[in-house]
């Protein structure tokens, strides 16, 4: 158990995550970090600024220690400035998912995440995935589901929370297409027709267990799932999503999934949208790589 807490120590705080008051947020981070005197800077981010360069100056600046305060793409973007640093991230999850910070068992209460950390913990040191010179903690997928989230307003999602998900995915795609794809993993080339690629680190679909897109894939396994899915509808995501709850990917007929331990470059018939951890990054073509034991996390000692 770890209890350095008068580590220098840089938080960033996403003022528009979810649905907590951002002002009472900060205040409260005030307060315990000074109560326990430590030194501490806060910076808000505005969603037009680069977390990853952010975080790299702050280290620079001889900051210790690094708390993300919101969902999943800022925490992504805090660990992308980390990796193979060894500098410890604390989660502070106040966004719409949070997947990570369920997978970590992270408690979602505010009052209790802001101060957990704080008496003692344990570190866990976990893979990332590597895209376009960034990096994320869950998953990177091509297809239909970052054309969702490419069409979602920051505002709206602030609002309205995965309804705004929904709500987009209802209203464009009642037949979703489907592509001719390459994938080369770990030099072995295979050609499929899918509406989407998926490639986890995690085997947790929106960080729930009971939503297991692949059993065997974990934060720390030293590989990631690459799974394809040819589905026709939305109705059909929803079909797939109810499966999971009582099968693994692995038994189902619309998922095909294999293993890569290094590298997977995709490319398709024409420019598809790209998501990591839930930010649209790009379109296709995309490498990307797994980069083990790249990221100390900081979580509740079991």
């Amino acid at each position: 158990m770890e209890t350095d807490h008068k580590l220098k120590t840089y938080i960033v705080h996403n003022p528009v995550s979810g649905t907590s008051d951002a002002e009472a947020v900060r205040e409260k981070i005030r307060q315990i970090m000074e109560e326990h005197q430590i030194p501490f800077e806060i910076y808000q981010t505005t969603g037009k600024e680069d977390i990853h360069e952010i975080v790299k100056k702050a280290i620079k600046d001889g900051f210790e220690r690094f708390v993300a305060v919101g969902g999943d793409g800022t925490i992504s973007g805090v660990a992308s400035g980390l990796v193979k640093t060894e500098l410890p991230m604390v989660i502070i999850p106040t966004g719409t998912v949070n997947a990570l910070a369920r997978e970590l068992r992270i408690p979602f209460d505010l009052d209790e995440a802001l101060e957990w950390w704080l008496t003692g913990y344990d570190t866990k040191i976990i893979d990332v995935i590597q895209a376009r010179e960034r990096f994320y903690l869950l998953n990177v997928s091509v297809g239909t589901s970052a054309r969702i989230m490419k069409a979602a307003k920051r505002e709206d999602i602030h609002k309205y929370g995965v309804l705004v998900y929904v709500w987009q995915a209802l209203k464009r795609y009642m037949e979703i297409p489907v592509h001719r794809f390459k994938l080369v993993i770990d030099g072995r080339n295979t050609v499929l027709r899918a509406s989407e690629i998926f490639i986890a680190n995690s085997g947790l679909f929106l960080g729930l267990k009971s939503l297991q897109v692949n059993e065997k894939a974990s934060l720390d396994s030293g590989k990631l799932s690459v799974c394809s899915a040819r589905l026709r509808t939305i109705l059909d995501y929803a079909r797939i999503a109810i499966k999971l709850l009582t099968q693994s990917a692995e038994e189902m007929e619309e998922f095909n999934c294999v293993d890569a331990t290094r590298e997977i470059t995709i490319t398709a018939n024409r420019p598809i949208p790209v998501q990591g951890d839930g930010e649209l990054i790009g379109n296709t073509p995309v490498t990307v790589t797994l980069v083990p034991r790249a990221l100390h996390i900081v979580c509740p000692t079991e």
